[in-house]
């Protein structure tokens, strides 16, 4: 896919995830070329006028994988299309995790699919990420 339809996806999911009450916390993929964070921060801009505290980009390298530090961050969920930090930090930290793979498999081809396939198999649908004041007072 593009960089511009793999940034629209991102923004749409940052803004949603902003929406419903929580931070972000921007990993860039370690084989990643050109930056998304700087449109991110401008998304979450135009949702929330403290997008500086709503988001905020992984103080790490971004060739380094996430679980190497996830540890040492207080987060409750991750969300991501179909990176194996998605089972990582499942299996490895018990960390809740939401998937947007489906948004991603029409534009997908080879071994993109198979990922999302695996992914999709144990995280769940991003859809199901309740808004943070639903998860602290318990409303389903």
């Amino acid at each position: 896919m593009s960089h511009a339809q793999e940034a629209a996806i991102y923004r749409h999911i940052a803004e949603q995830i902003v929406e419903r009450g929580y931070d972000v916390i921007w990993k860039e993929h370690p084989r990643i070329s050109t930056p998304f964070f700087p449109e991110l921060l401008d998304t979450v801009g135009n949702v929330t006028a403290d997008a500086g505290t709503r988001i905020m980009e992984a103080n790490l390298p971004h060739i380094y994988p996430i679980e190497l530090v996830v540890s040492r961050m207080n987060i409750v969920g991750c969300v991501s299309g179909t990176s194996a930090a998605l089972l990582y930090l499942k299996w490895l930290y018990g960390i809740k995790t939401y998937t947007f793979a489906e948004t991603l498999v029409p534009l997908m081809t080879g071994a993109d699919i198979l990922m999302s396939e695996m992914v999709k198999a144990h995280a769940e649908p991003f859809s199901t990420l309740q808004s943070l004041n639903e998860t602290q007072t318990g409303i389903r």
